[in-house]
């Protein structure tokens, strides 16, 4: 471990006491020796514990005070108005001194840092050293010398339970190796931690509009317009009570998005006999400390944060998490869940109950941890398991929402370690298909869904552009079709001749930027086309804000009541539902009527079901409205 040039090391551990494992290398610390140093340069004998958090600083001394090897070791903090003067540290020069010092304090003020000599430090420790490439943590070590290789510095050794970082920051910018490292796998099947069970609720948010931040992760306000509703709360104070009577929960954190999310939350619990709790970052030190110390000894049942408690808390009492704080980062759902793996008496296995969110149409839900899908316990109204409708073996009768609740249940930590590896590639495949979903949403033009991977520009009545996705080959096809008249091979219509698409592939690309921008230049090098979509576009100038004419909206209405074939498991009302497609047609333009009428002539009823899926059954309220009236009975959590 100790072998140079290298001086800048890190280890993993994921929720194995890392904490323990530092405080009892302090001792061999001090032993390490400088590669380089000079003759009239005297060393001290201070180890620095770097941290960002109280909750990290206080974990850090108590752990050195229970330490027997260090029980004559003086331990110092340096934090907010907690400080250590010069003077002291002159009187610890010759002695094993151990100063834990928060990076923020050091780094807002130049003063506090420069009163702390390199020389006086023979080593240095990062706690939850994924952080150490950050601006602050950067400041500090380069003031300590760490950035340099020239074996003159502090030796640094950093301790984190997830080296990745969401934000794909390299961490070898400060560290040189990994020189030891447990998964929190290995320390399950170890006995060192306790396995999880792991529920997937439904819970029907859709965040495909949530806005990502520059670490590559949902803004917190933004989420918590999705999350934090009535709706939400509701499920989630359900799910707890079952739960809670199923598995006699004693001691549950409930992870949330914001601030106004752990208030409303909160407050829901307590008006239903719950004492439920927050904590957040301004939460006085005193008051937090009564809060958790309730919460350890089980006066208080439910914790809540929305990100305090990801990081230096021990609370091995959890017994059960609640996640209604979606993440795209597996490291900081690995920080969330760790905190309920630690042993306690009794406890062997910690609940973890994460709720899921919606694909852009309502109809499935994909997991936080992603490459899970629920389908819409509505029943098939067009008929048939595929497509837009509904899996027969799931249909539920919708009003018992949000009381029935769908889990989809994982035994133990293989399990979602498996589940993982599975969604990095269900992930990567899924590239394009979000590429031309964003693409198509923000466009000008009037692109509409025609079947589940193809998307159609109308140029006039015998020409159009098509968006082909290839999710195999993870590309998008630009294909150019003119209807041209044929009677070969075909029963004449009406003339004589019908019409047969004419394919003529303009480009394949996996960007589909590209694609459409290789479709304008297309155009443009076209006196035809380019006429031809100019008077599309004064079509949708003039009649975009038209409404419907009765003529489309009875061929509309009509075309769509033919594509309906409800299963035996259906649970629509069809007089309802012939309603709710009327309503929702006479909120369409006449040119949005145009080219749905469009788009059902080149795909016929897979264009309308998709037009349904998305504006009459695309929410859970607005299926509920189509519902059949259903006979007494209390509704049941499925386990």
């Amino acid at each position: 471990m100790y072998r140079y040039p290298i001086r800048r090391q890190e280890a993993t551990n994921s929720r194995g006491g890392k904490t323990f494992v530092f405080t009892k290398l302090i001792p061999e610390l001090v032993k390490v020796p400088f590669s380089r140093i000079q003759p009239d340069e005297e060393r001290g004998n201070g180890i620095l514990i770097l941290v960002h958090r109280k909750e990290l600083a206080d974990q850090a001394i108590r752990s050195i005070r229970r330490c027997k090897e260090l029980e004559k070791c003086h331990v110092f903090l340096e934090m907010a108005k907690a400080t250590i003067s010069s003077e002291e540290l002159e009187a610890e020069r010759d002695n094993l001194f151990v100063v834990v010092a928060s990076v923020p304090t050091l780094a807002r003020s130049k003063d506090r840092i420069l009163k702390f000599s390199p020389n006086q430090f023979r080593a240095i420790i990062v706690d939850e050293c994924h952080h150490a490439v950050s601006g602050s943590y950067l400041q500090v070590l380069e003031h300590f010398g760490c950035m340099s290789k020239d074996g003159t510095s502090p030796f640094l050794l950093g301790f984190s339970a997830t080296l990745q970082r969401h934000d794909k920051k390299p961490l070898r910018k400060v560290f040189d190796e990994i020189v030891y490292e447990k998964t929190m796998l290995e320390l399950v099947d170890e006995g060192y931690l306790v396995d999880c069970d792991w529920k997937m609720v439904q819970a029907g948010f859709d965040l495909s509009s949530v806005e990502v931040g520059y670490d590559g992760d949902y803004k917190m306000d933004c989420l918590a317009k999705h999350v934090d509703t009535d709706e939400i709360n509701q499920l989630a104070l359900k799910t707890y009570k079952h739960f809670e009577r199923l598995k006699g929960l004693s001691s549950t954190l409930i992870f949330c998005c914001n601030v106004e999310h752990m208030q409303n939350l909160g407050e829901l619990f307590r008006m239903n006999g719950i004492d439920a709790q927050y904590v957040t970052g301004n939460t006085k030190m005193l008051a937090r400390s009564d809060i958790v110390d309730d919460f350890k000894k089980g006066e208080i049942k439910v914790l809540i944060n929305c990100g305090v408690f990801t990081e230096g808390t021990d609370l091995p009492n959890i017994d059960s998490i609640m996640l209604l704080r979606p993440t795209k980062s597996r490291p900081l759902l690995t920080q969330m869940v760790g905190r309920g793996l630690r042993l306690s008496e009794g406890k062997d296995k910690c609940l973890v109950v994460d709720f899921v969110e919606g694909n852009d149409t309502g109809l499935t839900m994909n997991g936080t941890l992603g490459g899970i899908t629920v389908e819409n316990p509505i029943g098939s109204i067009f008929g048939g398991s595929g497509g837009h409708g509904g899996n027969s073996m799931l249909d539920v009768p919708l009003e018992k929402q949000p009381d029935y609740v769908e889990f989809r249940t994982f035994e133990g930590f293989k399990d979602l370690v498996k589940l993982w590896g599975e969604n990095d590639d269900n992930q990567s495949n899924r590239k394009i298909q979000r590429q031309v979903y964003k693409a198509m949403a923000i466009s000008q033009d009037a692109w509409i869904q025609t079947r589940t991977d193809s998307w159609a520009l109308k140029m006039n009545g015998s020409h159009y552009y098509r968006l082909d996705v290839d999710r195999k080959q993870q590309k998008v096809k630009l294909i150019h079709v003119s209807m041209v008249l044929s009677t070969k091979g075909m029963k004449a219509g009406r003339g004589g001749y019908v019409k047969i698409p004419y394919n003529r592939e303009v480009l394949e690309t996996d960007d589909v930027n590209k694609a459409l921008e290789k479709m304008a230049l297309d155009i443009g090098e076209s006196a035809a086309k380019k006429e031809m979509y100019e008077a599309e576009c004064n079509r949708r100038f003039y009649f975009g804000n038209s409404e419907i004419t009765q003529k489309q909206h009875s061929f509309l209405l009509k075309s769509i009541e033919e594509t309906i074939n409800p299963t035996k498991q259906c649970h629509v009302d069809l007089d309802k539902f012939r309603k709710a497609v009327s309503e929702e047609l006479r909120k369409v333009s006449k040119f949005g009527a145009s080219n749905l009428i469009f788009a059902y002539t080149i795909s016929r009823k897979k264009a309308l079901q998709i037009w349904v899926s998305r504006h009459v059954l695309g929410s859970k309220e607005s299926r509920l409205k189509v519902m059949k009236p259903q006979l007494g009975g209390e509704a049941k959590l499925a386990n």
